[in-house]
This record gives structure tokens, C-alpha cells and sequence, in this order.
């Protein structure tokens, strides 16, 4: 639904908005929601992203269940 926001919303949602659902994604253990919330934001809507930002992301990636070689692949994206 957030990715499709050019359609439906005039702008991007607020940054504490987003904040608060990457937060949600993560207590509720979704780590797959933080990355494509964060990708959305930084590839879609461009934002400015602040550290706290990042900061979740990477705790995000940290909890997906990947292997190793996996992990690192990613990281180089």
C-alpha cells in the first residue's frame, strides 16, 4: 500500500509516520517490512532519511534468515 502512494496521496507520509511502522514491523518481528519500507522511502519517495532510520534498517537486515553468503550479497546492494 505505501509503495502505491503516487495514486492515492499527494505526498509522501510524514517521516514519524513510517518511523512508527518500521518500529511495528520490527517488534512484530517482520524484518522484510522494515527493508521495503525503507527501500520505498529512499528509491520511491526519496526522502531525507535520518540516522534512526538506517539504524532500524540494519537491525532489520541483522534478523532476516539468510545464510551467511546470503547476508553479504545483500549487504553489497
Amino acid at each position: 500500500l505505501l509503495s502505491a502512494f503516487p495514486h492515492f496521496l499527494a505526498c509522501p507520509p510524514s517521516p514519524v509516520l513510517l518511523f512508527n511502522l518500521i518500529d511495528e514491523a520490527l517488534a512484530a518481528g517482520r524484518p522484510q517490512d522494515v527493508r521495503r519500507i525503507f527501500a520505498t522511502m529512499r528509491e520511491q519517495w526519496q526522502l531525507a532519511l535520518r540516522p534512526a532510520f538506517y539504524v532500524a534498517a540494519i537491525r532489520a537486515m541483522l534478523l532476516l534468515p539468510t545464510s551467511a553468503d546470503q547476508s553479504l550479497k545483500e549487504a553489497q546492494l
